[in-house]
């Protein structure tokens, strides 16, 4: 009977540590896109730099690559993330993944990133996630307390690079490109002697500029309020119609991945006001539409399984 009950035991802690150690597999294309102008317009062109797959837990490190002949311009920009490192943490998925990992918007005119909100970038990263073989809709979020991470070196290609576009190594960092402007809620840049890196609690678009990204945000006026609801709730816009800021408020039970987002009568997105992961509580948040033309909107909120929808009015 002794012997029986050890192996149950031995065989309940084989599946415990198995169910907790368990990786999800990464499969993953890493491209360059760059913009071509031609004398009818412009198209935009892309090349493969790599493929493979990693574990979560794990990293991939960008390797050298040639850039194609027509695109030689973009050398520098390349070589300048050569060694920097993606990585996943472990226990952060819940899906395998395939992901493309795209270098984006490089102008062949100047050999540099398009400007992103009229600043200056070092990196602009695009990720694309497909679950099961579908495009992920929305952002992919990392369960609670993990991170994608992505670091890069400041080796002397990367910081000939900064220093040609003018820039300063200590003053950098990340934040998400979001639709109206930088959303560095979720995302913390760590700059040290050696690499700047991000941290991040979703996949989507990046960027890389100067510090201030990190502050200048479309959810600027984010607050959690006092006390822990018993229920998802999203209350009307106070005041409503408004002219030209208005502040919702929203309450989540639990900790969850949560994203605000503001639409047009057609269903167009036209701002994100969260897009993070958050603690139980009671938040409420400033919406300012200046750069909005009067008439109704919606503005959704989504946390875990949980979607509410309201609608505002925009009067000028």
């Amino acid at each position: 009977m002794k012997k029986i009950f050890t192996g149950i035991l031995i065989l309940a802690a084989f599946l415990f540590f198995s169910d907790t150690f368990a990786q999800h597999k990464i499969d993953f294309v890493f491209k360059v896109r760059y913009k071509k102008t031609l004398s009818y317009g412009y198209i935009w062109m892309t090349t493969t730099v790599d493929s493979g797959s990693f574990n979560e837990g794990q990293g991939y490190i960008v390797p050298p690559y040639t850039m194609p002949s027509e695109a030689a311009i973009l050398q520098p920009a390349y070589d300048a993330i050569v060694g920097s490192v993606f990585k996943i943490d472990g226990g952060a998925l819940n899906d395998d993944l395939f992901i493309d990992i795209i270098l984006d918007s490089l102008d062949l005119n100047t050999g540099e990133y398009f400007q992103v909100f009229g600043d200056t970038l070092f990196i602009d990263l695009k990720i694309d996630v497909y679950v099961n073989g579908q495009l992920y809709p929305g952002h992919y979020f990392m369960n609670s307390g993990k991170y994608i991470s992505y670091a890069i070196p400041k080796t002397t290609a990367f910081m000939n690079f900064i220093n040609g576009i003018g820039m300063l190594a200590t003053d950098l960092g990340f934040a998400y490109i979001g639709p109206q402007g930088w959303i560095p809620q979720g995302i913390i840049t760590e700059n040290t002697a050696d690499t700047i890196k991000f941290k991040a609690v979703h996949l989507s678009k990046f960027g890389g500029g100067r510090g201030h990204i990190t502050t200048s945000t479309e959810g600027a006026g984010l607050e959690n309020l006092h006390g822990i609801p018993n229920k998802y709730a999203l209350e009307q816009n106070y005041p409503n119609p408004f002219n030209p800021t208005t502040v919702i408020k929203y309450s989540i039970p639990k900790a969850s991945n949560v994203e605000l987002k503001v639409y047009n009568v057609l269903g167009s997105q036209v701002a994100t006001l969260v897009s993070q992961h958050q603690n139980a509580g009671n938040y409420k948040v400033t919406f300012n539409a200046t750069n909005l033309s009067s008439g109704i909107y919606f503005y959704s909120l989504k946390a875990n399984n949980t979607l509410i929808t309201k609608k505002m009015m925009l009067v000028k």
